[in-house]
């Protein structure tokens, strides 16, 4: 200790705190990281939970707006107020499926049932797609458009599905991946 101050720092010494400092950056940053992705994943396990909630018929569906062909909007709950159940169709005007579904569902679902039923197929397509569809087919199925967020709140992933909504606005029954031939079965 010849020359040296009695509160100062050797070399040695300098550089073991600057490793011991630069390693504890590096664990807060890790931990950091790793809590931060875990946060991220929060929201979509929650929307997972609330998702199974509503198809399971545990927590009513919320209302959205539906724009129609003629540039009118009505909504989910608009629908249910008028019928005993609404039978939701997710749909694309480029799914031949869908097609097949949309001319089984519009043709026969009121007078089998004998319920009052409103058939409702939406699609979240670019309004210019819709809009195309509408003026180059000779389909006589109206479908609304909404946004992509009704897809995700029912979990949509992939078209055609089937949602039946009662008029309580809670789902009754469900069909993913529906196919004409199964949809008959279905109802």
């Amino acid at each position: 200790m010849v020359g040296r101050e009695p509160n100062s720092v050797s070399g040695k010494e300098r550089v073991m705190r600057g490793l011991l400092i630069g390693l504890a950056i590096i664990g807060v940053v890790a931990i950091g990281l790793v809590a931060g992705g875990f946060l991220r994943t929060i929201p979509s396990m929650m929307t997972a939970a609330r998702v199974r909630r509503v198809l399971d018929g545990t927590t009513p569906v919320q209302d959205f707006p539906i724009t129609l062909a003629d540039g009118t909007t009505t909504s989910l709950y608009a629908e249910c107020s008028s019928a005993d159940d609404v039978i939701v169709s997710f749909v694309s005007t480029g799914c031949g499926q869908c097609l097949e579904e949309m001319h089984t569902l519009s043709a026969g679902v009121p007078h089998k049932t004998g319920m009052r039923v409103t058939y409702l197929p939406i699609t979240s397509e670019p309004q210019s797609m819709l809009n195309k569809y509408r003026t180059s087919t000779n389909h006589p199925y109206a479908i609304g458009w909404v946004s992509d967020a009704v897809f995700s709140s029912f979990g949509i992933e992939e078209v055609p599905q089937l949602v039946v909504v009662g008029s309580n606005h809670r789902v009754i029954r469900q069909l993913l991946q529906s196919l004409p031939n199964r949809v008959t079965s279905f109802l």
